[in-house]
């Protein structure tokens, strides 16, 4: 009788708890975005510039206004964080016409 009831005990402590990976997600990205933030700022430009797509894919926008300065502070602040993946938006307006490549 007390197997029976230390099991039953047991199974109730374990399957009354709510999976911890939904709150874990939620503080890992807010983290993350917490630290793009804070490269924003350290790098003069505004939040908007860096922004967490999905888990792991920033988008990199600077304004045509940035300084050469804050775009490579940026930069080098990300390669430090090491976030795996880093995109840049709105090349395309930067295409020198006559060039194919």
């Amino acid at each position: 009788m007390k197997k029976i009831w230390l099991l039953a005990l047991a199974g109730l402590s374990t399957g009354c708890t709510p999976p911890a990976t939904n709150d874990k997600s939620v503080s890992v990205r807010q983290q993350k975005i917490a630290s793009l933030n804070a490269i924003s700022q350290k790098c003069g430009l505004p939040q908007s510039a860096l922004t967490l797509e999905r888990e792991d894919d920033i988008h990199f926008q600077p304004p045509p206004t940035a300084r050469y300065e804050s775009f490579d502070c940026a930069l080098t602040e990300l390669r430090k964080s090491k976030f795996p993946k880093l995109g840049f938006v709105g090349n395309e307006q930067y295409v020198v016409e006559g060039n194919s490549q």
